[in-house]
């Protein structure tokens, strides 16, 4: 203070500014833990993969502003510093001294000096540090929310919940459901997926528009040739994918007591080939493919071998682990690593296997 008769001050603001590095260093909490929550939201929302990157954000913001808020904000001055001293009941004597520090009349000499020895008889303890409960508040919110949403970033990094991009996009995204059912008249047999092992003559279920339906195969029965589906599917194994709209699916087959049939008949056209008669011969009766002479035609779709040997799985009963599910895998690769099987076929049976594993 340029006024020596001041300097009787100078215990007191010693002690009030450590008041005013305190509310420095909350404010500064504050803004450094904002950073953290701006900074992690975004990460968050862009998916962006670097913790270094949460440190600089916040020591940064921190360091800068705590000397910004000490010296330009918190700072006591000579009247802030008089002002808490009348407090401890000087009337603003104090006040008074500081305001006219400059002037040297009898008047104020006086004046000054009994503001002198009645602060001589305080104790700087008696200024207590005191920090509004706004400061703190904002302190806290702040250290609460960075701190919270760095966990909800870090959690998504690590995949335990979705980032904020995907659930935006999931908002965004066309959620229209479409039905698909699939037909099979009772006495032909049955239709079995992953969620229904026992077998039905009818299934149905649910996609969202774009997504994939599950595997579907259809088990003939004793006396009963599989020949297509109605919407022309010519494998007993199907998955509809890329769902766009409702889809009703019966199946088609052939009886051997005679007859062509189905749920829907007027859906198909005569059959050009049946499989095998038995005797390599035509007109005989309609066999089963691999039955008779054991031989397979070659105009057989290839895709109804792997059907049959994979038709066997679905039968409600067996748990499909272990040994099992090993064995009937391992059959699995052998038929399509030695048959005629494309890619779209092959790919099948690999989710075919998947969707049943235990």
């Amino acid at each position: 203070m340029q006024d020596k008769k001041l300097e009787v001050l100078n215990e007191y603001v010693s002690r009030l500014k450590k008041e005013a590095l305190l509310k420095a260093i909350l404010s500064a909490l504050g803004v450094g833990f904002a950073s953290l929550l701006v900074t992690a939201l975004a990460c968050w929302f862009t998916e962006f993969g670097g913790y270094w990157i949460f440190a600089v954000v916040f020591i940064v913001p921190f360091a800068a502003s705590l000397p910004l808020f000490y010296f330009f904000l918190y700072y006591p001055s000579e009247k802030y510093v008089a002002k808490r001293l009348d407090r401890l009941g000087l009337d603003e004597r104090i006040l008074t001294m500081v305001e006219f520090g400059g002037q040297e009349s009898y008047i104020m000499q006086r004046q000054r000096a009994d503001a002198v020895s009645a602060l001589s008889k305080c104790n700087s303890k008696l200024v207590k540090l005191a920090v509004s409960a706004s400061i703190i508040a904002l302190a806290a919110v702040g250290v609460v929310a960075g701190t919270t949403m760095t966990t909800v970033y870090g959690l998504a990094e690590a995949g335990k919940i979705p980032s904020g991009k995907e659930l935006v996009e999931d908002a965004m995204a066309d959620k229209t459901e479409f039905e698909l059912v699939y037909k099979v008249s009772g006495e032909a047999g049955l239709l079995y997926s992953p969620f229904c092992p026992e077998g039905s003559t009818e299934i149905t279920m649910k996609v969202k528009k774009g997504e994939d339906g599950e595997i579907i195969l259809f088990k003939p029965a004793a006396g009963f040739v599989f020949t297509r589906w109605a919407d022309g599917v010519k494998t007993t194994l199907r998955r509809d994918t890329n769902v766009q709209g409702k889809i009703v699916a019966t199946i088609g087959f052939e009886n051997f007591e005679g007859g062509y049939g189905d749920d829907n008949a007027e859906d198909f056209a005569p059959p050009q080939h049946l499989g095998n008669s038995g005797n390599g011969g035509e007109g005989g009766p309609p066999m089963p493919p691999n039955s008779g002479s054991g031989e397979k035609d070659p105009n057989d779709d290839p895709n109804t071998s792997l059907s049959e040997l994979m038709g066997w799985v679905f039968d409600g009963k067996t748990d499909y682990g272990g040994a099992v599910f090993e064995a009937a895998y391992a059959d699995m690769l052998a038929e399509i690593m030695s048959g005629n099987y494309d890619a779209a076929t092959k790919a099948l049976a690999e989710a075919y296997f998947n969707a049943i594993k235990r």
